[in-house]
């Protein structure tokens, strides 16, 4: 079957609380006529929200706001549930992540001729260093080796984060989605790898992009090394991590030693125990 970019392929991005007009990947966008791209808005001002409107019809773009931040899983599935039958794969693509200038050419003849896999992942760096795809051994992950990567995918042990990941829709449910809802933020794309890795053997393939994703800070007037922000983010991290590795009978043991380490290793940094408590 040919495959018409405009109408065989979709652009999933999810913003959250920031401009649309301040997205790196949007930028990469302009210039790319005809591509059905859907921006899923989790902001809570209402500001941001009617600019993002504007900026997404202005463009063609679908727009969708969820009213609140419901979470990265509910995000993907809404936006999933909203594609038509015409519709063979979708891309998935935070708001912080740089495309190079070869991306979607390269991604167009990667779709049109590699029609076996299931699943497509680019090479991602954050400050220079490959965080995905990398490694999955038991409740823990692990940085690849570049080198290694190819043999890597065709294991069961890759994992990866969902910025540039390629899903084929044709064993997905567009109806109830193929993201656990149960997890808010963190572990979405690592549970939704394992479901298709181990429970329903579907084939990876890489393809030849790399992307660097900056994790942009939602809130001008916290930093990362802001405690309370940390805090909050670790107490979403250790939710969604440990719902993970029980569903998926990852241990519990280990899960438990690994978030003591990260919460020992923030309350060194910040110096105060009482924020990072080791439960």
């Amino acid at each position: 079957m040919q495959f018409d970019p405009q109408e065989n392929l979709a652009f999933v991005i999810v913003i959250y609380n920031r401009q649309c007009s301040e997205s790196e990947t949007l930028a990469a966008f302009d210039g790319q006529l005809g591509l059905r791209a859907l921006i899923v808005d989790n902001s809570d001002s209402p500001e941001i929200i009617m600019s993002n409107e504007d900026f997404s019809r202005s463009r063609g773009y679908i727009y969708v706001a969820m009213g609140e931040n419901k979470g990265l899983s509910c995000a993907y599935n809404r936006a999933i549930s909203l594609l038509d039958s015409q519709v063979r794969y979708v891309a998935l693509l935070d708001d912080d992540t740089t495309l190079p200038d070869d991306y979607f050419l390269t991604l167009f003849r990667v779709l049109a001729s590699d029609v076996n896999a299931d699943i497509f992942l680019p090479t991602v760096l954050a400050s220079g260093r490959m965080i995905s795809p990398c490694i999955r051994r038991g409740a823990l992950f692990f940085r690849a080796d570049r080198k290694d990567l190819n043999r890597l995918i065709e294991g069961r042990r890759v994992s990866a984060i969902n910025s540039g990941m390629v899903i084929s829709l044709e064993h997905i449910s567009r109806l109830n989605g193929p993201f656990d809802e149960n997890l808010f933020l963190d572990c979405i794309d690592h549970d939704f790898m394992y479901n298709q890795l181990v429970v329903h053997q579907s084939k990876m393939s890489l393809y030849p992009v790399t992307l660097e994703q900056r994790f942009f800070d939602r809130n001008p007037s916290r930093t990362m090394d802001d405690a309370s922000e940390q805090r909050r983010r670790f107490a979403i991290f250790s939710r969604d991590y440990i719902y993970f590795c029980r569903k998926n009978h990852l241990g519990r043991l280990i899960p438990r030693i690994y978030l003591m380490f990260r919460a020992v290793k923030l309350a060194i940094r910040h110096r105060s125990f009482r924020l990072f408590p080791l439960k």
